[in-house]
């Protein structure tokens, strides 16, 4: 028997045994993460016509389910309830119709949007740094060994001094008035439109007077970042275990 034959059954079983796992794991709602607030009695019902339709084969709920149809946690907020009526009713693409009366078809939705309102399954904005802009970006750069150009240095220098990270948060949007986050301005605006808008203004941003070295120095500073975001940017550790899955808390 060649390796190839030989391994054929061990790796059929592997692979058999993990679509095993996941389809019991899906079809139980088994969840390490049990959400504490409780389904109504109204969206309990919603998810038992759900899961006797076996809608989990085809959907998935917080990424876990079967891939033929979309992720459906927030879902009652992407879609108006009468396309959902009309989904359910006359089925669209390889879904088939569902003959759900009047409340049955209330039930669901009361439980996908039981699912949505709990705010998990949304991805959630980076926090971002604060502080001087980009300061522990560099410092974690300059940490690993790697030498800082000179003007992306002095461009760090202009920004603290004229306390750009006091609107501007690091890797991040939403500072103080919405400002935006500056690490993709480059690719968004050009070197140009960068150093027009720093010059001049914008918007709820003031006209930052800089001496032509100055702005020089600046606009290197954010074309530096620009180039090197995804090194720069601080890492977020996740792990598959902490997944909120889309267990809830029965009521009864």
């Amino acid at each position: 028997m060649d390796d190839g034959c030989r391994w054929r059954l061990p790796a059929y079983l592997l692979v058999a045994s993990t679509f095993f796992v996941q389809g019991w794991v899906v079809w139980t709602d088994a969840g390490s993460d049990v959400h504490d607030t409780p389904l109504s009695a109204q969206a309990l019902e919603g998810q038992a016509i759900f899961r006797a339709n076996n809608c989990q084969s085809c959907h998935q709920l917080f990424g876990a389910g079967g891939y033929l149809g979309p992720d459906l946690t927030n879902a009652t907020r992407r879609v108006p309830a009468a396309r959902y009526a009309t989904f359910l009713d006359e089925g669209a693409g390889a879904m088939p119709a569902f003959h759900l009366d009047g409340p049955q078809r209330d039930a669901v939705w009361a439980y996908l949007s039981a699912l949505d309102s709990a705010g998990l399954g949304v991805p959630t904005l980076p926090e971002g740094e604060t502080g001087p802009l980009y300061a522990d970006a560099l410092a974690r750069w300059q940490a690993s060994g790697e030498a800082l150009p000179a003007e992306v240095a002095t461009g760090a220098a202009v920004a603290t001094a004229r306390g750009c990270g006091g609107c501007h948060l690091s890797f991040a949007p939403g500072g103080a008035g919405g400002a935006p986050d500056l690490g993709d301005a480059v690719s968004r605006l050009g070197a140009g439109g960068v150093r027009q808008v720093v010059a001049g203004g914008r918007g709820g941003m003031p006209n930052l007077v800089l001496s032509d070295p100055e702005l020089d120095s600046v606009v290197a500073l954010l074309t530096w970042v620009d180039a090197h975001q995804d090194t720069l940017r601080p890492s977020r550790d996740l792990s598959p275990l902490d997944a909120p899955w889309f267990a809830y808390r029965d009521t009864k």
